[in-house]
């Protein structure tokens, strides 16, 4: 898989342990949680937010498949066995299930090869042929530089089987929704939402320089996102955002 999109994102088997029943208890301190709130739904919903992140955090963005098919492409058209059977092992399950679905269509008849296909001295070389060609749906030169004497370079160039890459592409979108879904657990358990206050000039000041939200649920929110492992977000700008 691509990069990874949380400095060390929490793990689904993780979220048990990690939010057990003393850390709900210290999450829901810190919030101010009311007493009438029903604990074992606000229980319930941090730790479905806890999941849903630890499964979209691993899952790539559209220009994380472009660039995963990419080089997959590349390795193959230079033959490289060792490194296209490294990367189909690590294949995101994304564009694994994109490109054994194309496999499917009339004209192809095939899936994916498997790692060990590369390793095969009578099977790597059409097993490179086959996933160039699932990566690919044609090509077609591009005007290069100009040259002298007025003559221009042209370059073949292949067009990928994959989302086209976005120079802007939303970011943090598994911080935000967790976020929304650790709303959502307040809500259910409280009956109302959450306090939109953040209070960003009155928190605790951080080692490096930053300040902690100053309102309770945001200070909550805050000690969520440290446990999924994403202290590094911003916790006001998600908040604001989610309000």
């Amino acid at each position: 898989m691509i990069v990874a999109k949380s400095l060390c994102p929490i793990a689904a088997e993780e979220v048990i342990l990690k939010f057990d029943d003393t850390c709900i208890v210290r999450l829901a301190g810190i919030g101010k949680l009311p007493a009438h709130a029903n604990k074992q739904r606000f229980a319930e919903g941090i730790r479905v937010a806890a999941r849903i992140y630890a499964r979209d955090v691993r899952e790539p963005n559209d220009n994380d498949l472009h660039i995963e098919i990419a080089i997959l492409h590349k390795a193959a058209e230079s033959y490289d066995y060792e490194l296209v059977a490294n990367l189909l092992a690590a294949l995101s399950p994304r564009s694994r299930e994109q490109l054994n679905d194309r496999g499917k269509r009339p004209g192809f008849g095939f899936d994916l090869p498997t790692p060990q296909g590369l390793r095969e001295p009578e099977l790597r070389e059409e097993a490179c042929i086959s996933v160039a060609r699932l990566c690919r749906t044609g090509g077609g030169y591009i005007d290069g530089r100009l040259r002298r004497p007025g003559k221009r370079s042209r370059t073949w160039r292949w067009r990928l089987y994959a989302p086209g890459s976005r120079s802007h592409f939303p970011k943090r979108q598994a911080e935000r929704d967790f976020v929304m879904w650790v709303r959502l657990a307040w809500l259910e358990a409280v009956g109302q939402a959450p306090s939109a206050t953040v209070n960003p000039g009155r928190g605790k000041l951080r080692p490096n320089g930053s300040r902690e939200p100053g309102g309770p649920f945001a200070r909550m929110v805050c000690e969520c996102l440290r446990l999924v492992g994403a202290s590094h977000a911003d916790t006001v700008g998600l908040l604001q955002r989610a309000g």
